[in-house]
């Protein structure tokens, strides 16, 4: 596996893990952010947040509105249109003859509804819409998990592109020495020295070239994502890489699982699912009984074109009123039942069906749910093996490479076993940097996976060494 090969597949990889690079230096001195300032710029800055937060508006307000449903319904109409004019004697054919002189008509009504009693709908539609603000509520807290868990993965992505520009450069001297070597031995004519030992060095310079210009696009790519969340503008910069292995201990399988099942913010989403599911049943039962309500109706009329209707008609009888000039109001206590038993049934029906479903549904997702939650601690137990045997194999590299330059030096060996050395040596330092950007990822998504409010709640034993100062520390030992 060349140099620029491997640096590749590692930017390609961090990258895919949201990994970020550090801008080009603007005016003035870049802004310092760790991992506590990036996490809170973003639970305050994410757009992802502001969107649940919106959505839990909107379930409150519609958690407001079921509550007021006992409020007074209005109902206002009016009809305003031309009428012709006409005399009380006149009859209808007389009044068509003559349609020369018109008058207007206007009707106006208020009309005023309040359910007194509805057995129970309206309580249990209030109970609905609350359920429903519960579940945007736990989606705005698994929006802010989901926003952390995504700056926590940059900002280890930071310190692995800056990792790897320092690995880039560093072979580029190592490259650069061995070519130094093959001047000296040309210009001694030393026998070893082949013709095809400078197209070596040429296309590992190549390589690590190559590397290094992914590394510096892809950084430049990935650092607006970082962005996206936390706002930041113009330069920053983060703590550099811790190189040594963090010092902890996970706890165990079944107190994990145990957490997750606690916490696990979808878990709970299904329960309050189920819960919804069961109370639309219910709403759906209660319409097969009535509802109670007192109405009040105020009507108004008046005609310039109708005539008058004598008072000593309208006196014969209280029946006797004039339609088109007339005001009127009363109120009363009516009952609303609509039954259609065919109908009503099925949907009863139905609605438990869908309640059963989604208790049938819950189950799977337990499972489903546990299995995940086993897979990212697995995965995490295997990270922190793969940094110790990383480890390992880059201290046995960096040993191979130097004796194999001390050998080429003294012409003990040729440009392939040299540049062989550097290779070998790069990659592993790479696969070393990558497997501490594994473990850290893969101890974010567990406490993604679990729903955990911090990483050292999975913990039996340590913690994440603090990246508030930059560390110090040289991973080509």
């Amino acid at each position: 596996m060349s140099i620029r090969v491997g640096l590749l597949c590692v930017v390609l990889a961090s990258c895919f893990f949201g990994s970020m690079g550090l801008a080009a230096a603007e005016e003035g001195e870049p802004r310092y952010v760790d991992l506590p300032d990036a996490i809170s710029l973003a639970l305050v800055r994410s757009p992802q947040i502001d969107a649940a937060q919106l959505a839990s508006q909107k379930a409150a307000l519609k958690v407001d509105q079921a509550g007021w449903g006992w409020t007074p319904k209005f109902e206002l109409s009016s009809v305003i249109a031309p009428q012709p004019k006409a005399d009380a004697s006149d009859t209808d054919l007389e009044l068509y003859d003559n349609l020369t002189s018109w008058g207007v008509y206007t009707k106006n009504e208020l009309s005023m509804v309040i359910p007194i009693f509805t057995s129970f709908k309206l309580s249990t539609a209030e109970e609905l819409a609350e359920i429903g603000l519960d579940v945007e509520q736990l989606r705005e807290e698994e929006a802010r998990l989901q926003v952390t868990y995504d700056v926590m993965r940059a900002f280890y992505g930071i310190q692995l592109a800056n990792a790897l520009k320092v690995v880039s450069n560093e072979s580029n001297d190592l490259v650069a020495q061995v070519d130094r070597e093959y001047q000296k031995l040309a210009d001694k004519n030393d026998g070893s020295v082949k013709k095809t030992d400078k197209y070596r060095i040429e296309m590992a310079s190549s390589d690590v070239a190559i590397g290094a210009a992914e590394v510096d696009k892809m950084t430049a790519l990935a650092i607006d994502g970082l962005r996206v969340h936390t706002g930041l503008e113009g330069a920053f910069t983060v703590p550099k890489m811790r190189f040594k292995p963090d010092e902890l201990v996970l706890k165990s399988w079944e107190e994990v699982r145990d957490l997750a099942r606690e916490k696990r913010l979808d878990l709970r989403q299904l329960a309050k699912a189920l819960e919804a599911s069961r109370t639309y049943a219910d709403l759906k039962w209660l319409n097969w009984w009535p509802d109670f309500y007192v109405a009040a109706q105020v009507s108004l009329s008046y005609s310039s074109a109708a005539p008058d209707i004598p008072e000593a008609l309208q006196k014969m009888s209280y029946y006797i009123y004039d339609p088109y000039n007339s005001f009127g109001a009363g109120a009363l206590l009516g009952m609303k039942w609509k039954l259609d038993p065919v109908n009503q049934t099925l949907t009863v029906e139905e609605a438990q069906t869908d309640a059963d479903r989604v208790a049938a549904q819950q189950k799977l997702a337990k499972a489903a749910a546990e299995l995940e939650v086993e897979q990212h601690y697995l995965n995490a137990i295997t990270a922190q093996k793969q940094v110790e045997l990383t480890k390992k194999s880059r201290r046995s590299a960096k040993r191979l490479m130097m004796q194999e330059l001390v050998d080429y030096q003294v012409g003990g060996q040729g440009v392939k076993d040299a540049i062989s050395g550097v290779k070998g040596y790069t990659e592993q330092r790479v696969a070393y940097l990558m497997s501490l950007f594994n473990f850290r990822v893969a101890l974010a998504r567990l406490q993604l996976s679990c729903g955990a409010e911090s990483i050292d709640e999975l913990l039996g034993s340590g913690t994440l060494e603090d990246f508030g100062e930059a560390v110090e520390e040289d991973d080509s030992e």
